[in-house]
């Protein structure tokens, strides 16, 4: 073969060495622009999950309320004649709240005692009759019911003269005075109200979770905005039995153990309630995620975001807790969302270099 310079051969043993060359040189940028178009690692920052013991203090918001209150009726119709009391004022146990005009029924008494006497006397005459063997057995049958009517007769007309008094049924303060003397009342008309002072309490509407974790005469911390930041022992003295149907929440009753004087009913409250140490998995609030579906997290595990359906319970300050769905140690995923999804492969960062991704 002749491959000096100028023959056939020679010429085209450059050609095939030029394309050669020419390929290689074609091979590497079109490597680097390959390895450019690569997108970069998902990054992602992870936490551990492990249970932790907490005691957590839980802030509610109530309103004061008279625990013992008593709407004041009258038994029956008549013109008021007597009412000193005014909203505040205190009253003791059987004081005279409201006096109604009696003078008609005490006419009617004094009417039903001379029948009552006429009838004694009548049974009385039958009797001797009757020893005489002049009068029945029947006769003084009828005039010893007679009687009995008469003396019923009576017992009506003291009770009805009983109601045109109205007495205090125990100690209290006027809360409510809605009548004036010389006003004449139809029968069961709403007089007055009044409350035991010491019979303050707060209520407070609670979750169906935090519910469980109470018991009667647990202690409590009570604050009351409009006194002041002095806060006030106090205890679970009831827990009600039924739940609102649309809130989930039930009522609880919280009472002082030394109530402040400057207590009023309908005042804003606010109750901490300190719940026993238990151990917990919580997780970051922003880490739970919600779609139609329900509630999950995105667990890393081989390298990938996997999408894991949970239930959380109570939110506490910025941390949630998971009752279902996660175990112990398992990694959950607490930053890095933006375009996560589902098996995506992903590759755990530090905050520095999370801080130059965005997230949200």
């Amino acid at each position: 073969m002749n491959l000096f310079p100028g023959s056939p051969h020679f010429t085209w043993l450059l050609l095939l060495c030029s394309l050669a060359l020419t390929s290689a040189c074609s091979d590497e940028p079109a490597t680097a622009e390959k390895k450019k178009r690569e997108p970069p690692p998902h990054l992602v920052e992870v936490i551990s999950v492990q249970p932790r013991e907490l005691e957590v203090n839980h802030e509610r918001t109530g309103s004061l309320k008279y625990r013992k209150l008593a709407h004041i009726y009258n038994q029956i119709e008549g013109q008021i004649t007597r009412y000193p009391w005014f909203e505040g004022d205190l009253v003791q146990q059987n004081d005279l709240l409201i006096k109604l005009d009696d003078s008609l029924l005490l006419a009617e008494q004094a009417k039903t005692g001379a029948n009552v006497r006429q009838a004694q006397q009548d049974l009385e005459r039958i009797q001797k009759l009757k020893n005489k063997k002049v009068a029945s057995e029947d006769e003084v049958m009828r005039a010893r019911t007679a009687l009995d009517i008469a003396r019923a007769e009576q017992k009506i007309l003291a009770t009805r003269i009983g109601y045109t008094e109205i007495r205090a049924p125990f100690d209290a303060v006027i809360t409510q005075r809605l009548a004036e003397p010389g006003d004449v009342k139809p029968r069961h008309s709403h007089l007055l109200t009044l409350a035991a002072p010491l019979s303050m309490i707060v209520e407070v509407s609670v979750s169906e979770l935090l519910l469980p974790q109470l018991a009667l005469k647990d202690p409590v911390m009570v604050r009351i905005d409009a006194i002041g930041p002095a806060k006030y022992q106090a205890r679970i003295s009831r827990i009600h039995p039924q739940l609102d149907s649309e809130s989930r929440q039930g009522l609880v009753e919280i009472q002082f153990d030394q109530p402040p004087a400057e207590l009023q009913a309908g005042q804003f409250a606010r109750v901490t309630f300190s719940t026993s140490r238990s151990e917990k998995l919580m997780v970051p609030f922003t880490a739970l995620h919600r779609d139609r579906r329900g509630e999950y997290v995105y667990v890393l595990a081989d390298g990938q975001a996997h999408n894991r359906p949970v239930s959380s319970g109570m939110r506490i300050k910025q941390e949630v807790e998971i009752l279902d769905g996660l175990q112990p140690g398992e990694q959950v995923i607490v930053r890095g969302f933006l375009g996560l999804s589902d098996k995506k492969k992903v590759k755990i960062a530090n905050r520095g270099n999370m801080s130059k991704t965005q997230d949200h």
